[in-house]
């Protein structure tokens, strides 16, 4: 089974059993195991990791899905990284376009972005598919059922910038302290507050820009990395360091900058600090 193929069957898995639930209970508000704390995990989380763990049992990989810890054979042949379910409070509320997330990399570990050499993206509600393949990145799209190869739109100017800009999780003030002067020059703004689809969107041209400030966000919101990397965008710290090629480690925190034209970062950056 190739990366592909193998990503695709476990998104599909866990759609499909959260489905199943969805049918039993409906929409019944947030399922975060600790009410006091929204970006805790959710039900919701622990049922899609079951699947994957299921899928990947007698796989000879290194497994890491976010909140989890890591599965790492003696031997392995690869890594997988998963983000079952990327959003998970617009699932619970049956709002957005939350999203499985699946990157594969060479290695038993990554010690940075650029060691990603596939990913893979499924709308749980869009059912739009995205992913890698020989440094270039495609776009299903479920309504047409055409598959479409996808470039960043290279849009140049703040002003004529479309951007998503969270302000969820009660972060607002995090949010707006650090990028405050973006909200009054671009020229549009959205926000679904999910990571690996509105990298997914700025990689196909649909977005310009998205900032995460509001240091809640952990590594694994950026393992759509190698899809916006084949697109021609990038992702860059709050300062405009190149975070695909920094050391990471997935469980911190990192607020961060998805650009569709990595050109303008120099303008982005010093537009905020000035």
């Amino acid at each position: 089974m190739n990366k592909l193929d193998q990503a695709r069957r476990i998104a599909h898995l866990i759609r499909d059993s959260l489905i199943e639930r969805l049918k039993e209970t409906g929409y019944i508000g947030d399922t975060n195991l600790d009410s006091n704390d929204l970006k805790s995990h959710h039900v919701i989380d622990q049922i899609a990791t079951e699947v994957a763990m299921k899928e990947l049992k007698y796989s000879n990989v290194a497994i890491y899905i976010e909140g989890e810890k890591p599965h790492i054979p003696d031997n392995v042949d690869y890594s997988i990284y998963i983000d079952p379910v990327d959003g998970s409070l617009n699932w619970d509320r049956g709002v957005g376009d939350p999203c499985i997330v699946i990157a594969i990399s060479n290695h038993k570990e990554i010690s940075c972005l650029n060691d990603l050499n596939f990913a893979y993206i499924y709308g749980l509600r869009s059912e739009d598919e995205y992913w890698t393949e020989n440094n270039s990145a495609y776009y299903l799209c479920h309504l047409t059922q055409k598959t479409h190869k996808i470039k960043t739109a290279q849009t140049t100017g703040i002003e004529n910038m479309v951007g998503y800009f969270r302000t969820g999780y009660g972060m607002a003030k995090n949010q707006l302290q650090k990028t405050l002067p973006l909200f009054y020059k671009v020229k549009d703004i959205r926000a679904i507050d999910n990571s690996g689809m509105e990298i997914c969107e700025i990689a196909r041209g649909a977005a310009d820009i998205m900032v995460e400030a509001r240091d809640v966000s952990d590594g694994f919101n950026l393992i759509a990395y190698p899809i916006l990397k084949a697109a021609g965008g990038g992702v860059f710290s709050l300062n405009g360091l190149d975070i695909g090629s920094q050391s990471i480690k997935l469980e911190e925190k990192y607020n961060y900058i998805a650009l569709g034209n990595p050109n303008q970062i120099v303008e982005i950056v010093d537009y905020i600090e000035n």
